[in-house]
């Protein structure tokens, strides 16, 4: 065995050698790798067949994809549905932004496609998308209504003799347009309708600008709790 060692000893290093230069070029390799794909892309996109293109990049319609960060031009797309084509800024690591969640929109002949073709997994991703664009939606309004940031108010005290309780909760939603607000006066005590109203006004809400949506629900709750 000895013997055998000795005569393929040149052999043996070389091979040490080519082993040992193969492991550190695979570590520079990552090292160097993952330094400029420093940013990590989420994706999220329905249908799950789209083809996602993130600069140069093909990315997988669903999870993450790492890139060098900067600026890029985005296209996803898929046969049957409208293609979407935006900029996107991606920041290092897990930056705020790093993300595309969105469904693409059917063309007119396909429009049923959501309808018909997705599974239960599949209804949750477009509710978790349809929620974000609504929150994004939200954000767009607010900046134009700075008023709203003051929402929600919550009211909840007895009088001073305890003979009644005063409970009210006022927020703004977005209306089923998505173009602007509503206000939602909910009441669960009664006749607080006018009491909410000085509220707004005290905080600079024009209230004849937004619909008013009030709510009494006091037959249902006796003092704050469900009946």
């Amino acid at each position: 065995m000895q013997d055998l060692l000795y005569k393929y000893r040149k052999v043996i290093i070389v091979l040490g050698i080519v082993f040992f230069l193969t492991i550190i070029g695979i570590s520079v390799y990552n090292i160097v790798w993952n330094n400029i794909n420093s940013a990590y892309l989420s994706v999220t996109v329905l249908p799950s067949a789209a083809k996602v293109r993130v600069g140069n990049r093909w990315c997988q319609s669903s999870g993450e994809c790492r890139m060098a960060p900067g600026e890029y031009d985005v296209e996803i797309s898929s046969e049957g549905f409208i293609t979407q084509k935006f900029s996107m800024t991606i920041g290092e690591g897990y930056a705020d932004g790093n993300f595309i969640m969105l469904y693409l929109e059917p063309e007119e002949w396909n429009a049923d496609w959501y309808e018909k073709n997705l599974n239960d997994d599949e209804k949750m991703v477009m509710g978790a998308i349809t929620y974000q664009n609504a929150n994004e939606k939200l954000k767009e309004i607010k900046k134009e209504n700075p008023e709203l940031e003051t929402l929600p108010i919550s009211v909840e005290y007895f009088t001073s003799d305890y003979s009644k309780k005063v409970h009210y909760f006022v927020e703004a939603q977005l209306n089923k347009d998505g173009t602007d607000f509503d206000i939602i006066i909910t009441d669960y005590t009664g006749g607080n309708y006018e009491d909410a109203l000085s509220k707004l006004r005290a905080r600079g809400i024009d209230i004849k600008k937004y619909n008013i949506e009030y709510s009494d629900l006091s037959s249902d709750f006796e003092w704050g709790h469900a009946i």
